[in-house]
């Protein structure tokens, strides 16, 4: 049968026979048939229906008691089917009406027939449906509808379906009806709006928005309704008074408004059209002059509007630019952001921000810098715990890989002059002058520091003694990995990875780059330069790949040096075949120096340090999964200098010598020293009498020298130039990265009975984020039994490095949706791991919904 037809007589007689074959149920004795045929469209073919065990009785308006006599008294077994011709009574003129009431109604109208195939048996439902001809007459329409598979119909529930098939919807959600609603609303073309008008009833719509959101505003618009849904949403998350302009926008279905807005801000696919709408919104209410005089406490833990974290920012900004230095109060807004909607889009923001607080944090509590031996001072650079120097130039460094993301950098521009001034005019300013002055009075012309592995004893302190124990050891040499950088590896490797690793340094060989730093690092009886300062070892040219290699056999023929990029694209196969039966495997990687010793490159180098971390992990996964590395060491050859601030005429040192020199050392065969220099003998690598000196600029001062590119330096005898990391990776049994080694999080709310529509709920971080503990990103929701959401969902960022258990706890609140709620049935706080596309169960914790008074809740 197809709908939109009336049934023909073969159609109709197969039916009822359907109809009665049917199994009796609630203690039925029989079927009793009512067909109302008011056009008498069958009239003439009642009688010649062939219907199996069925008795035909004709009803008219004068027979009902001759009926209801033969059906109570005269037979009370048979099947019957009962034809009218005419309409069918009002029940109150129905005298049949309580056989009827037990009965079934046979009808060969559109709309009944659309209702049997449906499966729809409420009979009040039939004049919504035929409201709805105009859209059921479309097979595209009518077969989206029907395939809902609709548990159960309520008038709601249709209106709903239709609402989601006219938007193109796979569900029948209003939820999902609205957002489609609001998303057009930011478009010319307005489909989904023009379909509702011409085959659904947007009335319904509003009646609905009506029931669901509380919108009883008198002019219907989608524009309208995205503000009561906003400002709903915005009054639920302060504790302040909303101006009185807001007030008629807030609606009695605060929980089904806030949960709204939290599901279409979070949704990846939805959150951009979202945006684009909370923008119109705060634009049409005049946010920003509404809210001029608020404190920043008062929608601290509001993401509503893009405007809060705006706000935010510029307050941390203006703080720390006048000098105030409530730092770990800062640093607590800034995490209170992290799990709200709008701070990806200002990620940049509050990290440049949170490094430029850990600046200015250590200048505060260190006051200055002080003037002690060079190994004091050296200790105080690597090895002092939250106050070490190292900890400056990685907030330095981490602060402009954060503010050159930013595409408004006039937002933080006043800070990033601060911070330039802070790192050049104090920190190197003064760490230059006592770290200059210690090292001329307690080194004189001699460049060893006592305590200190020089980097000229690298292999025979870390490589060799593997030999010896024929172990096979990887030295990875990544060009200028400066200690900051390295240290920051180090950690990163020993919370992703299984293994430990451990930092140690060294005291970089003078002057402080590549040619130099590359040999020393490599076996060696002799280093020696020619004529033109080129780098020998034990007479063979320490530059390049293939002179290594050489070099590396020389000590142990199973050697091998590589670099990088001829390794980075090879097959396993090809990766074993390479290393196959090699016990020294020396790997060169040069993507910091590459790019911050050319002139058009050097504004890059700290992007370059992220990318070697990638790099380098990549490799060292390669080299534990592939070849089952166990001993890997990871150095350089040189750190560096960078300032991003314009190298002004007055920091160039003029340095007048026919001798080959770079902007941060000069090697001649005389020893003399300049005013504003310091000038040391390379006896310590070369041997005795070597007649070599090197002379570098006081400080971090460059030799004045034609050409671009000063702001990236190295060469010289400064910390950052020569303290040599060497990180000492050893892999764990069993290959790949850390399982399970996220810090756990767990429920610390005792009650687990709910009798608020808003309440909020303790989860504990049960340790700090440390080695081998990575932070845990969280969702958290309600459902219930059968797997509906219920409440909006929330983020938890466990992400606390606090020993302090306080500080670990995150308390958050939920509200529920505006439903009906059985305080027998079960229902569950579900949270899910948030980090990939898979979202796996972590927890899930049984509840009790008894909610007494219900506020908001029901229509």
């Amino acid at each position: 049968m197809k709908v939109g037809e009336y049934m023909n007589l073969e159609e109709v007689i197969k039916v009822l026979n359907d109809i009665y074959k049917e199994p009796l149920q609630y203690e039925k004795k029989r079927h009793i048939v009512f067909w109302y045929d008011a056009e008498g469209e069958f009239l003439e073919d009642i009688d010649t229906l062939e219907l199996e065990n069925v008795r035909l009785l004709k009803l008219t308006n004068n027979n009902y008691f001759y009926i209801r006599y033969e059906l109570e008294k005269v037979d009370t077994t048979s099947n019957i089917l009962i034809y009218a011709n005419m309409e069918k009574p009002s029940p109150r003129e129905n005298w049949l009406l309580d056989i009827y009431k037990y009965s079934v109604e046979f009808s060969t109208d559109k709309t009944t027939v659309m209702m049997r195939d449906l499966n729809i048996k409420d009979p009040s439902l039939k004049p919504v449906l035929k409201k709805y001809s105009k859209f059921f007459s479309n097979k595209e329409r009518y077969a989206a509808f029907k395939r809902f598979y609709m548990e159960e119909y309520t008038e709601d529930n249709i209106h709903i379906a239709v609402l989601s098939v006219l938007c193109k919807l796979s569900i029948p959600n209003f939820e999902e009806v609205t957002k489609v609603l609001l998303k057009e609303y930011l478009s010319e073309d307005k489909r989904y709006k023009d379909n509702i008008e011409k085959f659904g009833d947007m009335n319904a719509f509003w009646d609905l928005a009506s029931k669901y959101y509380g919108y009883n505003l008198e002019e219907k618009t989608i524009g309208k309704l995205m503000i009561l849904l906003s400002i709903t949403d915005f009054d639920d998350k302060v504790n302040k008074e909303l101006p009185k302009s807001y007030t008629n926008y807030i609606s009695n279905k605060k929980s089904n408004c806030v949960i709204f807005i939290n599901h279409f801000m979070n949704n990846r696919e939805d959150a951009i059209y979202y945006k684009k709408l909370s923008d119109k919104v705060a634009e049409a209410i005049k946010l920003e002059s509404s809210l001029a005089k608020w404190n920043d406490e008062d929608f601290i833990e509001c993401d509503t509007f893009r405007y809060f974290d705006k706000r935010v920012i510029n307050k941390l900004t203006d703080l720390l630019i006048s000098g105030a230095s409530e730092f770990e109060k800062y640093k607590n807004t800034i995490n209170k952001r992290k799990s709200l909607n709008w701070y990806l889009d200002y990620k940049n923001y509050y990290e440049a921000i949170e490094e430029a607080i850990e600046l200015f944090r250590i200048k505060n509590d260190l006051e200055s810098i002080k003037e002690k031996s060079p190994y004091e001072m050296m200790e105080a650079y690597y090895n002092n715990g939250d106050m070490s120097y190292y900890l400056i130039d990685k907030a330095y460094r981490k602060f402009y890989t954060a503010y050159d993301k930013i595409n408004n950098k006039d937002v933080l521009y006043s800070l990033m002059e601060k911070v330039e001034d802070t790192y050049t005019n104090w920190y190197l300013d003064d760490l230059s002058i006592k770290w200059s002055t210690s090292i001329k009075t307690d080194l004189k012309a001699t460049w060893n520091i006592p305590g200190v592995i020089s980097q000229k004893n690298f292999y025979s302190n870390f490589i060799e003694p593997h030999s010896l124990k024929n172990e096979r050891v990887f030295v990875i040499i990544s060009d200028a990995l400066r200690y900051d950088c390295a240290k920051e590896l180090c950690d990163d490797l020993n919370i992703e990875r299984k293994g430990t690793a451990t930092i140690d340094v060294l005291q970089g060989v003078l002057p402080s780059y590549t040619k130099l730093g590359m040999a020393s690092l490599l076996p060696y009886k002799n280093i020696s330069l020619n004529d033109n300062n080129e780098v020998y070892i034990d007479e063979v040219s320490a530059e390049g790949t293939e002179n290594r290699n050489k070099i590396l056999k020389s000590k142990n023929n199973d050697s091998i040096a590589v670099t990088y990029k001829e390794i980075e694209n090879l097959h396993i196969s090809e990766y074993r075949s390479l290393f196959s039966g090699k016990k020294v495997i020396y790997i060169y990687h040069n993507v910091i120096d590459a790019r911050g010793d050319n002139a058009s490159t050097e504004r890059e180098v700290f992007d370059a340090v992220e990318d070697t971390f990638v790099e380098l992990k990549q490799l060292i996964n390669n080299l534990v999964i592939r070849l089952k590395a166990s001993n890997i060491y990871i150095t350089s050859d040189h750190g560096f200098l960078y300032r991003r601030g314009i190298i002004k005429t007055t920091e160039s040192l003029k340095f007048d010598t026919d001798e080959k020199y770079g902007r941060r050392y000069a090697i001649s065969n005389n020893y003399e020293e300049k005013q504003g220099t310091l000038t040391f003998s390379m006896d310590y690598i070369l041997g005795e009498n070597s007649n070599k000196y090197v002379t570098v600029p006081r400080g971090e001062v460059r030799f004045a020298k034609q050409g671009a590119g000063c702001n990236y330096v190295h060469g010289g005898s400064m910390l950052q130039e020569i303290v040599i990391p060497v990180i000492k990776f050893k892999n764990s049994k069993g290959e790949g990265k850390n399982i399970n080694n996220h810090v756990e999080v767990e429920m610390t709310t005792i009650s687990k009975k709910i009798t608020t529509p808003r309440f909020s709920i303790n989860f504990f971080q049960k340790e700090k984020v440390e080695d081998k503990k990575l932070p845990l990103i969280l969702k958290a929701y309600f459902e219930d039994s059968e797997g509906n959401i219920i409440s909006n969902e929330l983020s938890i960022f466990a992400d606390s490095k606090s020993s302090n258990a306080e500080d670990r706890i995150y308390k958050e609140r939920f509200s529920l949706k505006s439903i009906t709620y059985n305080k027998n049935a079960k229902y569950y706080l579900v949270l899910v791991e948030d980090e990939s596309e898979i979202k796996n169960e972590y927890a899930r914790y049984e509840f009790i919904i008894d909610i007494a008074i219900q506020d908001d809740f029901g229509f």
